[in-house]
Parts: structure tokens; C-alpha cells; sequence
């Protein structure tokens, strides 16, 4: 199974950007700015993090780049198990040299050491671990005391408006996605990857449990977008 997930994710690649911009209404780089000033507002002015499912580096990009304007010197580490997904992020962090390493891994069992990481992020990737409860045990695992855990997902939710916004993810976003982006199946996926995943009180719960503590939260999309912030 996880064989077939990293084939998808490298197939997808090139235009995994566009399901993104589809799947947001073309607002979901406006939900990483606002990730990443979340995070970067409690990092030191000198930090190492790291970015898991980095996918194409598109939050990584964020970071790097709000880090400059800000005078915050980060040292970032980007994981993902799909080698298609890390070349494009590859091309895309060039520009930052030594300051970005990029390592092939899975989440659940992630390629560092232990409490050496001031700040992690996880941009809409967690619900395409295959155990996530693992996932965030490893986040808490490579953050040092007091280090800070952002996360962007869709989150499954409830009520009226909500389903109307869960209808055109899954049933009106595969057809677009196929007519524009030429895969019907990415955008398939990504419908039954919320509907199979958490909801945001839920998700609260299982990272509490874990040892974090919340910070702050912001939600989006009639709450079907959740950015989450947390400390160790």
C-alpha cells in the first residue's frame, strides 16, 4: 500500500500544485502565509525545522522566504517519500542552497535524531500517512522542550454549509480536476482522503494525548481547512 501511494504521489507531482489551487479555490497559499507567520512568530531568530510531506516545497517556499523578511535564520529539513514530489522541491528551494536539506523518509519514522528541531510543519499531507497517531508521535519525538508543531489539513466536518463544501470536493472537484488537470484520480483521492480522516475536534484530542499543548487555531473553508498550532 505504501509502494502505491509514493507511485501516485510521483505521478501527480508536476501538477500537484494545480489540484492544490483547484481543490482551494485558489486561496490555499493564503492559508500557508498564514501558517507560517504562525509558526515563525515563536521560533528563535536562529531555528532549525523541519517540513514533512513536503510534497513540492510549496510551504517550505513560505517559510524561507517570510523567515528573510523577518530576520529569522532557518536551517530546514524537508521529508517526503515520493522522489517525484522532492525534485520539484528541489528546483523550486534551489535559490536557498545549504540552508535546505531534502531526504527521502516517511513520517512515521522520520530520518533525525531526537528533541533537535525548534519548529515543525506539516502542510495538508498528514491525512495521506498511513498511521497518523504515529505521525504526530514522531513530530513530538525530533521537536526539542518547548518546540512548536503547525499543521494545515482538510479535516472531515458536519453540518448544512459544510456539506455543501464536502459535495464539490467530491463529486465537482474530480471532474474539474480531470478536464484541467488531465487526473480525475488525484482529485478522487483527495476527496476520500477527508472523508477518512479526522475531524478538527478529534485531531485536538489525538495530539493532546500525545503530549502537546494548543496554541492557536484558525479554520477556514467552513471549517474544513483547520491551521493548527502546537507546543511540546
Amino acid at each position: 500500500m505504501e509502494n502505491k501511494v509514493v507511485r501516485f504521489f510521483d505521478s501527480i507531482a508536476p501538477k500537484y500544485d494545480l489540484i492544490n489551487k483547484i481543490a482551494s479555490f485558489g486561496i490555499d497559499r493564503r492559508w500557508r502565509e498564514v501558517g507560517g507567520e504562525m509558526l515563525l512568530s515563536r521560533l528563535p531568530k536562529r531555528a532549525k525545522i523541519g517540513d514533512l510531506a513536503i510534497g513540492t516545497g510549496e510551504m517550505a517556499e513560505v517559510l524561507l522566504r517570510k523567515g528573510e523578511r523577518e530576520g529569522i535564520s532557518l536551517q530546514l529539513i524537508g521529508i517526503d517519500p515520493s522522489r517525484g514530489m522532492l525534485e520539484v522541491a528541489r528546483r523550486r528551494l534551489d535559490r536557498w542552497g545549504e540552508q535546505v536539506q531534502l531526504k527521502v523518509g516517511w513520517g512515521e519514522k522520520l530520518p533525525m535524531e531526537g528533541e533537535g528541531l525548534e519548529g515543525v510543519s506539516i502542510g495538508f499531507g498528514l491525512r495521506n500517512y498511513r498511521d497518523p497517531i504515529q505521525g504526530v508521535r514522531e513530530i513530538y519525538r525530533v521537536l526539542k522542550p518547548g518546540g512548536h508543531f503547525l499543521v494545515l489539513e482538510f479535516f472531515r466536518g458536519r453540518g448544512g454549509v459544510r456539506k455543501v463544501v464536502d459535495l464539490y470536493t467530491s463529486h465537482f472537484l474530480p471532474f474539474l480536476g480531470g478536464k484541467l488537470a488531465g487526473n480525475r484520480e488525484a482529485y478522487s483521492y483527495l476527496a476520500t482522503s477527508i472523508a477518512n480522516f479526522y475531524t478538527i475536534e478529534e485531531f485536538l484530542e489525538i495530539v493532546e494525548w500525545v503530549g502537546f499543548s494548543p496554541v492557536e487555531e484558525r479554520r477556514f473553508n467552513f471549517g474544513q481547512v483547520g491551521i493548527l498550532l502546537f507546543k511540546k
